[in-house]
Order: structure tokens, then sequence, then C-alpha cells
């Protein structure tokens, strides 16, 4: 296993290949979950298993290859686990769910359940994170307990959303294997795993699509809106998420989210990007170009991986390109 890192945490790296089917299979068990496994159909001679897989945080995505067929059945998976089929077929059972996969489909292995799989040969990748911050992003916009996240079923609730999951899995996987990672940095991570809870809620069928809300108006008083500022504000230097935000002010996930709308017209991780834009902003201001200060730099440092995006809100604010101010 090998490691680098962009001045925050190591992105750690681990590739593997051999021509062993058993040891494939050890080092998969490794990679996720213990299952057993039989091969199915001649013993090729030439089999080769390879794989490709980098972490850092919660995030990781696996990029296998196996040049057999086989069945596989798992023991209980307690982590968001979605392939995307680069190339093959597959069949997955999870109890009474069946999805057949062909080159292209994505799917999503329900956390807490046995899974059943039947190849011929594949390519595929594989998006791995824990079900916490998905449970946590899922109270925070609905006010659900954590506890009551659920995925109802294996296949996106939409061609289109499962367009977009794919395009999400080979961003991570592009960003975590680049020579100098963004995600190394704990701001940008944190921004990318909210975004990526999002995605997984909208694009697979699960407990938030059908959560009833009880017509209350979860009203919140204004001191509790600023106090829920205030902490922002003395820690958008470091990863915080909506749950954390509503703790620290005393009120619901859901009544800061109603309260951000009314009195800021915006959501708390809108105040938070809000916040870091200013930081970003001054730290512009400040710095000296001929010192070898750049706006891509300051942009991570405060939490923006893409300097395009950063530039978009920083003129909408600002009303000129950080690289001028940065000049100026």
């Amino acid at each position: 296993m090998t490691g680098r890192s962009d001045g925050g945490d190591a992105v750690a790296l681990r590739e593997f290949e051999t021509s062993s089917p058993d040891r494939a299979h050890e080092i998969l068990s490794e990679l996720h979950i213990d299952h057993r496994f039989r091969t199915t159909g001649p013993h090729s001679e030439n089999f080769r298993y390879a794989s490709l897989s980098a972490s850092v945080g919660t995030l990781a995505v696996d990029h296998l290859r196996y040049s057999m067929g086989a069945e596989t059945e798992t023991d209980p998976i307690d982590f968001i686990f979605c392939p995307v089929l680069v190339d093959g077929v597959m069949s997955v059972m999870n109890g009474r769910d069946e999805f057949r996969a062909a080159r292209g489909d994505v799917w999503i292995n329900p956390p807490g359940s046995q899974v059943s799989v039947k190849w011929k040969d594949f390519d595929v990748m594989v998006f791995r994170m824990p079900l916490q911050p998905v449970a946590e992003e899922a109270s925070a916009s609905t006010g659900m307990d954590p506890d009551d996240l659920r995925f109802d079923a294996m296949k996106p609730v939409s061609a289109a959303l499962g367009r977009h999951w794919r395009s999400t899995v080979a961003f991570v996987h592009r960003e975590l294997t680049a020579s100098e990672s963004a995600l190394s940095n704990p701001l940008v991570r944190s921004q990318l795993t909210h975004l990526i809870a999002t995605s997984l809620l909208a694009t697979f069928p699960n407990t938030t699509m059908t959560y009833g809300h009880d017509g209350r108006t979860h009203r919140v008083r204004p001191a509790g809106i600023r106090r829920a500022a205030a902490f922002i504000e003395a820690n958008a230097h470091r990863a915080i998420t909506t749950a954390e935000i509503a703790e620290a002010a005393g009120v619901t996930a859901r009544a800061l989210q109603l309260g951000f709308a009314r009195h800021y017209d915006t959501t708390p991780m809108g105040y938070l990007r809000r916040i870091r834009l200013q930081h970003a902003h001054q730290d512009l201001q400040a710095a000296d170009p001929h010192d070898g200060a750049t706006v891509a730099e300051i942009a991570r440092r405060w939490g923006f991986p893409k300097a395009s995006r950063f530039a978009a809100w920083y003129g909408d604010v600002y009303g000129v390109r950080p690289s001028h101010t940065l000049r100026t």
C-alpha cells in the first residue's frame, strides 16, 4: 500500500494483481466483506484479477477486473456499497430484489443486507463509504431519525440519476488517484461527502422519499439561528455538518434548515460557503502572487476544490475574478 498527500490527509493507494482465484477472493474479502465463492465454468489458465483501490477519510473507490465466471454470497453489508459495471454482465440478488446489470449500469447493495452475485468476467468500479454521513444528511434534510434511513431497492429511481451517479463515481476515482488530490484537504472532502450523500439519497430508493412530515412549522427563535451562525463563523476552517451545527444551536436539523431559509435565504451549508468565500477573499487580498500564492491554493484551503466553480461563486459575490483580487 502506498500513500500520498497534498499537505492534508494522505490518500491511500493499493494495487494488486494475481493469477490465483483463491488469492483474488482473499483480497476482495479484505477490501469489502467476507464472502463465500465458487468458480463457474472451466478454470482458465489465463485467469487474471487486478485491483486499484484509493481511499481517504470515509471515501473509497475500487477498480476491479476479474477474468472468470464465479458466484458469491456475502455476509451482511453494513456500509454504502455502490458498483458501476464498466464491462461484463452481473446478476445481483438481495432478498427478493434481483437486478441483472449490464455495461454502464449502477446499483446499490442496501446496507444491512446479504447479497448473492453471479458473473462471467467483469470490469467494475465500486464506491464505498460508511452509512453514517448519509444518514446524517437524511436527518438534516427531512428531520427523520438517522436510524430510520433504509435503502429499499437496488436500481436508481431514473436513468438520468443513474447516469449522474456514474459520473460522480468516476469523478471521485479521478480525484483520489490524481497525483495531487484535492481530497486530501478535509474541507474539500467534507463538501464532496455532503454532495455524495445528497446524490445517493436522490438516486436510490430510500425512506427519505416517503418520510411523512407532521405538518408543524418547526419554528425556531432568532436566538437559535444566531447561535448557529456564530458556530459556523467560528468553525468555517474545519469540516462541519448540519447535524453538528444544529446541536451547537440547540435546535433540530429540520428547524435549522427552515430557520436559515427564513432569516438568511439560504441553507446552513450555503451560509457556510458564504463565510468561507469571505475568508478566501480576505486571504486573496492579503496574499502576494510574487511569493507563490495562487487562487487554486487559497480556494482549496477554504474547501473549494474546483477553481472554475470557486471563480463563479466569487464573481457573483464580489463582481470580479479571484485572480483580479490576488493581483491588486
